[in-house]
């Protein structure tokens, strides 16, 4: 393999079945345009002659079935790889197309198809690679993201689903081809609020299935879940709840034998396909520093959008005209730890408001499609807020939002999520 990297224009010449691996830092861009023969990102296909940006942070691969010619620019770490999986990848792409044939002949629900694994295991590449490949079928299959630590369908935090109906874009996660489905979580852990985490998991299920007895396409086209990779102790206590929640019936298993072998015993006796894949070579560590400033990325992504051509607005309203809450009383001690015979007072799910104060200064608020308290929680988010300013002289709030006008709700959910602007 030829490790390296480049800054001017570079010709890559692919044989059939290889992979252009690389990586680009987040300060740079490259820009890649297919030559000659056909390729693939993801499972998009690149048009001919037609040049593709990738921003900073992407890692990502260009694969070909038959050859093809590449040419490359800008800074870029890459390498080219002739053993991927993708054969395997393809296989299983096509046995969950025959189940969505029959979905939607018989009119019934299509597959539902949950991706699980271990940190850094290829979760969200592998979901857009079978996401891209059912588009490419005539398929608008709904993608649920439940990995509450980076956000592909929004920011951070968020357990969230959309549904997909074209390929999409090349070199970014951009889902905005149909609004979608966000439900409030508010940490990037689910370790941080379990009781939370489930409940949302189950709020957002019965929504999307809502949803799909209105649409007999996507019903039959069936979903794709991306899961966190938390696998162990809670984390697969909560990765049955998942399942469960959203009825998948097919659970592939990337590059974790015991958590293979658990979820088989599992549900043996339930129908459940339990598959395993490997893991792609392409696949690398993301330490935590990488980790925190690619959702940093994601948040300024959502208010400035990936190419930085958006034009969010600065809203000044009111104390009196927004209610801020925030979910749980704080962490909820175990039983266990408790003098015997007494019960936690904390309610991890409770609603508790806030008064605007100078700490909130620097957090992501969500703002909620709930017409009143009591549904804060069972509804959809409208979008997300920055707070630049708490002003108690003039007690009013500056927040920086996507676009102009006033908020679509007086009801804010208050985040751990920081950013410095």
């Amino acid at each position: 393999m030829d490790n390296s990297s480049h800054s001017a224009v570079k010709t890559v010449e692919l044989e059939k079945e290889h992979e252009f691996r690389f990586e680009v830092d987040f300060d740079s861009t490259v820009t890649i345009k297919l030559i000659e023969g056909t390729a693939e990102c993801f499972g998009t296909e690149l048009a001919a002659l037609h040049s593709y940006t990738f921003g900073g942070a992407t890692r990502a691969p260009i694969f070909t079935w038959h050859g093809c010619t590449l040419e490359v620019t800008g800074n870029v770490h890459s390498y080219i790889a002739n053993e991927t999986p993708m054969v395997m990848y393809l296989n299983i792409h096509n046995a969950i197309e025959d189940m969505r044939i029959k979905a939607s002949n018989q009119g019934t629900q299509g597959p539902r198809v949950m991706l699980v694994g271990p940190i850094d295991s290829g979760k969200t590449s592998l979901s857009k690679l079978f996401l891209n490949y059912a588009v490419r079928k005539g398929n608008q299959p709904m993608y649920v993201d439940l990995d509450i630590g980076q956000g592909s369908i929004t920011v951070p935090g968020m357990l969230s689903a959309v549904s997909v109906n074209q390929p999409i874009p090349m070199g970014q996660d951009d889902f905005s081809q149909s609004p979608p489905l966000v439900y409030f979580y508010g940490h990037v852990s689910p370790g941080d609020n379990v009781k939370l985490y489930k409940l949302q998991l189950i709020n957002l299920a019965n929504d999307i299935n809502h949803k799909l007895e209105k649409n007999s396409a996507v019903k039959s086209s069936g979903l794709v879940i991306n899961t966190c990779g938390w696998v162990d102790g809670l984390g697969y206590e909560l990765l049955l709840a998942s399942i469960d929640a959203f009825q998948a019936d097919v659970v592939l298993v990337i590059d974790h034998e015991r958590l293979y072998a658990d979820l088989n015993r599992a549900y043996s006796s339930k129908n459940v396909r339990v598959a395993k894949l490997p893991k792609s070579g392409g696949v690398v560590p993301r330490d935590p520093t990488y980790r925190r400033k690619a959702r940093t990325n994601r948040i300024r992504e959502y208010f400035y959008g990936p190419a930085g051509d958006l034009c969010p607005q600065l809203t000044v309203v009111d104390f009196k005209d927004v209610n801020i809450y925030k979910v749980g009383g704080g962490p909820q001690a175990p039983q266990s730890a408790l003098p015997i015979g007494t019960q936690s007072t904390v309610d991890p799910v409770r609603l508790i408001e806030m008064f605007p104060s100078s700490e909130m200064q620097h957090s992501l608020l969500a703002v909620s499609h709930a017409k009143s308290f009591d549904h804060l929680l069972d509804s959809n988010l409208a979008g997300f807020l920055y707070i630049t300013e708490v002003n108690h002289e003039r007690q009013k709030i500056t927040f920086l939002a996507p676009c102009p006008g006033p908020l679509p709700s007086r009801y804010l959910l208050f985040t751990s999520l920081k950013w410095l602007e």
